[in-house]
């Protein structure tokens, strides 16, 4: 099988999945990328011991990372208190303290690695399940809202790698990424724009100027994301950051944008579309 018969077909079953989970309900979703976050944080992980021998303490971090996933992720239902995030910073004070008591070599290097997997991974994460709820503790779950970000995700993905394939000649960043074009992005970012109309008629919950800005959120920080996930590949002299998903790589080659953009995504929404 070819490798890209192989990721059509991943790519393919991963897009079911994920479709049925934003409109089955908003725990599917929950549970879902909770699920991918753990996979997200185990590859993270993975890249330390190939960088300057740091061994983060897996079992905690993963403890706290579950922990505050799940706390900020619920705050769009009724189960969760808003007062419930005050824990957040306590967990990562117990982080803290677990490192710098230990007995390992590089403590205080491996508390900030942990910290800052939770904070590049399940924090994001938790941030995307929110744009179905826009108003969070208000309104109902709106699954176009969720659904046409992934959209909006998707068709830059795509129309990136094939306008860049085509013409791209300008070098986005060649000592992280050289196969990044800005031919690539320009092209991903004209058609995510051209996306935005289709997408707004289907969701009904922004307007069109909204769902515009989104698209532009989206290739800006997918971009800075993906640039980011390159470089700490590069660092741990590593291809993919992991094999889970045929032709595609790892949970974090996947999902490199959203890391960067969904913050920024819903931070928008809250300030100005909500």
């Amino acid at each position: 099988m070819t490798d890209f018969l192989k990721r059509s077909i991943s790519g393919i079953i991963f897009v079911g999945v994920l479709t049925a989970s934003v409109f089955w309900s908003q725990f599917a979703l929950i549970i879902l990328f909770l699920l991918i976050s753990v996979l997200g944080l185990h590859e993270y992980f993975n890249f330390f011991p190939k960088i300057d021998k740091t061994k983060p303490f897996r079992l905690i971090s993963f403890a706290v990372g579950i922990l505050s996933y799940l706390i900020i992720s619920l705050q769009a239902t009724p189960y969760v208190p808003a007062v419930f995030l005050v824990i957040i910073p306590l967990l990562f004070v117990l982080l803290i303290m677990t490192f710098l008591f230990s007995h390992g070599s590089k403590p205080v290097i491996n508390a900030v690695i942990s910290i800052a997997g939770i904070i590049y991974v399940s924090m994001p994460f938790a941030l995307m399940t929110l744009i179905g709820k826009p108003g969070i503790s208000t309104g109902d779950y709106q699954p176009w809202s969720i659904m046409g970000y992934f959209i909006l995700m998707w068709v830059y993905d795509v129309f990136a790698y094939l306008t860049g394939s085509l013409f791209g000649k300008h070098s986005l960043y060649p000592s992280v990424s050289p196969g990044k074009s800005w031919e690539g992005v320009i092209g991903g970012l004209v058609f995510t724009l051209i996306a935005a109309y289709p997408v707004y008629l289907l969701s009904g919950e922004f307007n069109l100027f909204h769902w515009a800005v989104i698209a532009v959120i989206i290739v800006t920080f997918g971009t800075l994301g993906d640039l980011t996930e390159s470089r700490l590949k590069r660092q741990a002299n590593v291809k993919d950051s992991g094999h889970i998903l045929p032709g595609h790589g790892g949970v974090l080659d996947r999902f490199d944008g959203v890391l960067f953009n969904a913050p920024a995504v819903l931070c928008y929404i809250l300030i100005f579309a909500a």
